[in-house]
Order: structure tokens, then sequence, then C-alpha cells
């Protein structure tokens, strides 16, 4: 629904700008004696001299069958909406849960190395869907000679979801591997086993869930300009959220007593930067081919949250609830916060053909690339020290360990979209 709420918020914004454009207009055309041309409105004086040049802010060849300095923005106003088909880098996720052949015994079900054990959530990579979004834009032409454009851009994508639910009676295996550090022995495997024969019903609920936003506030300005091409400076202020989650839910109903364990990795990275590029518009007739680049760099705030929690209940007695999960346990559960230098590159290529005089359609291809993110999967520590669990005093090595795990992240894709001017 985030696309959908900023689709529909930035276009009332350009509907506000179309109307206040159209007014002007009228109000031009209905002065006494006065004619919206382009020796009147740019002029010094006159009751249009404040809006500057509003339907021609350049000044164009006269000549109707060359390019020459053509510019087809020729508005007081500019926007486009655009629909965003996209795919991200994948995101590494370690082994969260698994099963084993039916009739295997515990142990080794659902332990890791083992032939008989399959992954049934992470162990790879995730997030290598289509993600759909909009892009939007809107601005104005400034100054006496419509030289200068302000402009803000959005864009929301929707969330990259990867789910698993599954609840066993026991006979379908349901296991959480982890690496076992009180054995004595080094990288031992072992599992807690959810749902098995000998053990009872379970059920497990995950959820990995990534999702962006940018916004940029820039400025445009013409820097060099020819037959059939212009060249414009970019300069703004780019903000990008990126948010990232793992959550696992696990029931176990045994004969002596229920437990519930949840563990969370959520992350949080929020960039703020100053941006700078170039765009070049090449044309001839009705057909264009744009390109733009630009760098953004600036400072990404980076928040981690680990948080766990078991809950027992042994027959009549009380729930007892205690901190820590499985993999969230009280030696790495926290709220954590760091901050990077990050770069941003970003690279758009776009054709687009003047279906109207002031309506353009578009399609084009356009790539960003952040250095430095966390995504919550980088944070699990797969590594437990057993005597922590359920309330218990921790001894021996302090593992689950918190460390930042950055790593970098793309995202590329196709638009298609309008663009008008006013």
């Amino acid at each position: 629904m985030k696309p959908l709420k900023t689709l529909s918020f930035v276009l009332m914004i350009q509907s506000c700008l179309l109307t206040t454009s159209l007014r002007a207009q009228e109000a031009a055309e209905s002065e006494p004696g006065i004619v919206a041309t382009e020796s009147n409105v740019t002029g010094s004086s006159g009751p249009l001299a404040w809006l500057g040049n509003p339907w021609n802010h350049r000044r164009s060849c006269a000549c109707t069958t060359c390019d020459a300095q053509r510019s087809w923005e020729a508005g007081y106003y500019f926007g486009s909406v655009e629909y965003l088909m996209s795919w991200s880098k994948p995101r590494s996720v370690p082994d969260l849960v698994t099963t084993s052949d039916p009739g295997t015994t515990d142990p080794p079900a659902g332990i890791l190395g083992f032939s008989s054990t399959q992954t049934l959530f992470g162990g790879g990579h995730q997030g290598t869907d289509l993600r759909q979004g909009g892009q939007i834009t809107a601005g104005r032409w400034l100054g006496v000679d419509g030289d200068l454009g302000l402009g803000i851009r959005l864009i929301s994508l929707e969330s990259s979801t990867v789910g698993f639910s599954e609840s066993s009676p026991g006979a379908f295996i349901l296991a959480r591997p982890f690496v076992d550090v009180t054995s004595g022995l080094p990288g031992s495997n072992a599992a807690e086993v959810v749902a098995h024969p000998t053990v009872g019903s379970g059920s497990i609920v995950a959820e990995s869930r990534n999702d962006i936003m940018t916004g940029e506030l820039y400025l445009r300005r013409q820097a060099w300009t020819g037959r059939g091409y212009e060249v414009e400076f970019l300069a703004g202020y780019h903000v990008t959220r990126i948010d990232d989650l793992i959550d696992i839910n696990t029931v176990t109903n045994s004969v002596s007593d229920l437990t519930v364990r949840k563990d969370l990795f959520e992350t949080r990275n929020t960039f703020h930067g100053g941006s700078l590029g170039l765009s070049a518009n090449f044309h001839r007739g009705n057909v264009h081919f744009k390109a733009l680049g630009k760098i953004s760099l600036g400072n990404m705030n980076e928040q981690v949250t680990i948080d766990g929690q078991t809950t027992i209940t042994a027959g009549p007695s009380s729930p007892v609830t205690t901190p820590g999960g499985l993999l969230a346990l009280p030696t790495n559960m926290g709220n954590h916060e760091q901050n990077e230098f990050v770069y941003v590159p970003e690279v758009m290529m776009t054709l687009a053909y003047d279906w109207q005089e002031n309506i353009q359609l578009t399609a084009g291809y356009s790539f960003t690339y952040w250095s430095r993110v966390l995504l919550a999967g980088d944070q699990i520590d797969t590594r437990v020290n057993t005597s922590q669990m359920d309330g218990g005093v921790l001894s021996g090595d302090p593992l689950p360990e918190f460390t930042f795990g950055d790593t970098d992240f793309w995202i590329q894709g196709i638009r298609l979209g309008i663009n008008w001017v006013y």
C-alpha cells in the first residue's frame, strides 16, 4: 500500500500546480489588450512579468523544420508519473528452518550436514522477486528567463516479502538448526526440534521483508545546448530509507509443556546526502533519448534491533516468560547503531515520444547502488551457547554475539511513464 499512498499524495500536489498554471494562463488571455506572447510575457513590465516565461521558459528556435535549440519542455510546470518494475540485490539469509526424511530419529532430525536434512526457509539468497512501485516528479521553472528548475522526486516500491508457515502434528519433522558451542566440539551442528513423532506437534511461522523509499529535492540548470541536444546540471538533497526484517516464531506442544519462541532481527538504514549530476537530452523530431548520471555522497545511519522471547507453560502452571529465543539471546539482543559514509551512484536511460504538445510517453531503465547497508540476515549469528536459554545463567563463551555486518545493495528496473509540462 505504500506506493499507492505516495502516488496519491503527489498526484494531488501535481493537480494543484496544474490548476494554478491554467488559471494564470486564462487570466493572461482575458486581460484587455494583452496577448500572452513571448515578447510581453518575458518583458520587464506588464501583468504577466512576475511569471517569467511560463509557456516558453527557454528561447527556442523559431524554425519549425530544424532541431536547433529545440526544447520539448517548454512549460512553466513540469512533472512525471512512472510505473516501476524493479529487481534488487538478493539478500543473504542463513538456514533457519529445516526438516528431515520421515522416520529420522532425534537426533539427527533437522541437523545440517546430514543427507536426510533439507532446508525449508533461508539457506541462500532471498528477494529475487519482481517489485512493483512508482516514481513521481513535480516541479517548476524559476526566474525571469525560466532557466532554473526546482523539483521533487519520490520513489516507493512494494515490500519484497518471503514467508514461510508450516504446522505438523508430529509426523512431518520441523526444526531450527544452529551451532551448539557448549558441546565442546568446534562447529558442532545441532537443531531444536519443533515437531517430531517423539517430541510432539508444532508450528513455525517465519518472514523476511525488505522495504525501500527514496526522496530528492533538486535544482536543474541548463549547461550546454546545441543542434538536437541539451545538457543540464543537477544538484540536490537525497534521502533514502531501506528497512529489512527477519521474524521467526515457533510453537512446540509436547507431552509435558507448551513452548513458544520468538526471534526478531530488524535493520533500518537512513541515508542523507547531497547529489550532483548531469542530464542530457538528445532529440530528433518527436523522438528523444535521455541519459542521466548522478552520484550522492552522505551519511548512512544504520540501526539494528535484535529481540527474543520464550514463554513456557508446564501443565496447569502459569506461563513463564524469559528474554531470548533461539538465535536472539541476551548476549546479542538490544538496539545497536552506527553511522557510515556512503556513496550512491545512479544511472537512468530513457526513450521518449512527444505524444501531445505537452505530454510525453516514456520507457527507460534505471540502476541505483548503495555502497553500505545493513540487512537482517547478515546480523544473525548461528553459534549458540545454550546455557542461557529459557532463563538460564550464561556459562562459557557469550554467543551468539553481535557485530555489524555491512554489505552493499542495489536496485534496477524498467520504467514506463508519462511526462507533462504546462
